[in-house]
């Protein structure tokens, strides 16, 4: 399970941010939502509010970077620059610094505090350090400072003799699994059981869900879900819905090769009931899935197959504009699944952007589950939660306060500022 994620110097974020999974002592609702691992409490979601262009985005875009370059790094090649990386630009002197990420996590009974610095042409610094529940100190695994790496000989063994085999663009710990050490394929396999997805439906992993439910107790689990939210939608069956006539629309020099592929191709069919003129019911009608099916619908399903499989291995899933193209309800539904401890038995987390305030009046979330990113005027992105705001008395926001009227009065920042909308008056002035 993540316990949190620092990021510094990456895209809008400058000085040092945190994301934080473990919850506040100080807040004692909702108790549901937390799940607990060794010797801490953990949130089981988070959920992050902000005006466009505050950063949002960029939150996770940090920690999908970490998870891509600690996954693929070791395929680097000499001398290659390093993708996705970039620094914050807008303060002079700062586009030459490294980047900074940091991730504390746990692996069974023990926590791991695993970090690098890096710029587009080499590894800066690296570091792992472990921290078991019998102890109260951290454990030094190895430290890196580029190219001069320290391996505990005690405490990291499968390190040594590996020094000489990293390239200054790839991470020592994935050299490190891709040689069979115990602890660093446990590091590995953590960053592994994290997936980010987009909210866009257009873009949205098309792939995932339809491969999920080509097992039957999938199957039913992702049709009994559809079901209940009411989409009308009896089955989803793969089938080869050419294979006996091709379309007759098709160009008439359209390649013969392409032909044959559409015959052989299979496509996702939803199946719905069909009725007389007095209502009774006559049989099934089939329909092209990607054709027939509204945004929300297809995104329900393509999206859902990946939160099943979330809940059932304890992994963690983030995902961007959450909402997008769901009803509310919908949106709703998701969350509450991970918060259940009847369905989420094995500390699944969620992570999410979004805009949908009227979560914050649904008394779903903790305050140190709700966080804010906000620009200053530097163009900077912070990141806050709500339990850790504070008003200009001093005093914290309290359990019973109307998050989302207070968040939309601009109480907690966070929000655009639209002075007194007279650019509207502008535009409507143009029009006459």
């Amino acid at each position: 399970m993540l316990l949190n994620i620092t990021v510094e110097n990456f895209r809008s974020i400058k000085e040092p941010i945190t994301l934080d999974m473990e919850a506040m002592g100080q807040v004692s609702e909702l108790k549901d939502n937390l799940v607990a691992k060794s010797r801490y409490k953990l949130l089981k979601s988070a959920v992050i509010y902000g005006a466009n262009g505050s950063g949002k985005s960029n939150v996770l875009k940090a920690l999908a970077f970490v998870i891509n370059f600690v996954r693929h790094s070791i395929n680097s090649q000499e001398d290659e620059l390093i993708n996705g990386i970039t620094p914050f630009m807008l303060s002079v002197g700062n586009e030459s610094k490294p980047s900074f990420f940091e991730l504390e996590f746990l692996i069974d009974e023990t926590k791991y505090r695993y970090g690098f610095e890096v710029s587009q042409k080499k590894i800066n610094a690296e570091w792992l350090f472990s921290l078991p529940k019998s102890k109260r100190k951290d454990i030094e695994l190895f430290t890196r400072e580029e190219q001069n790496i320290e391996v505990h000989k005690n405490n990291f063994k499968e390190g040594l003799k590996l020094e000489d085999k990293v390239r200054t663009n790839s991470l020592f710990v994935s050299v490190c699994a891709q040689f069979n050490g115990e602890i660093s394929k446990k590091v590995m396999s953590f960053f592994n059981r994290i997936d980010l997805l987009s909210g866009d439906s257009n873009i949205i992993d098309r792939n995932f869900t339809p491969n999920y439910i080509k097992d039957l107790d999938n199957y039913q689990t992702v049709i009994s879900a559809l079901q209940q939210v009411d989409f009308g939608i009896e089955n989803i069956i793969e089938e080869q819905p050419f294979a006996t006539k091709l379309p007759n629309n098709i160009p008439a020099d359209f390649p013969d090769a392409l032909k044959e592929q559409m015959k052989s191709a299979k496509m996702l069919m939803t199946e719905r009931k069909r009725f007389n003129s007095e209502g009774v019911e006559v049989g099934t009608a089939k329909f092209l899935f990607d054709d027939a099916e509204s945004a929300g619908t297809k995104k329900y399903f393509y999206l859902f197959g990946r939160i099943q499989y979330t809940l059932e291995k304890g992994n963690v899933l983030c995902i961007d504009e959450l909402e997008a193209s769901l009803h509310p309800k919908l949106t709703l539904n998701i969350i509450r699944m991970f918060h259940d401890k009847d369905i989420n038995k094995s500390g699944a987390q969620l992570i999410f952007t979004t805009h949908d305030t009227n979560l914050l009046s649904s008394g779903v979330f903790r305050r140190d589950q709700i966080y804010f990113t906000e620009k200053n005027n530097r163009a900077e992105t912070d990141l806050y939660s709500l339990a850790e705001f504070k008003f200009e008395d001093n005093s914290t926001v309290r359990k019973d306060a109307n998050y989302e009227k207070n968040y939309l009065k601009g109480r907690y920042g966070a929000i655009p500022f639209l002075g007194d909308l007279e650019f509207m008056k502008l535009f409507a002035d143009k029009g006459e």
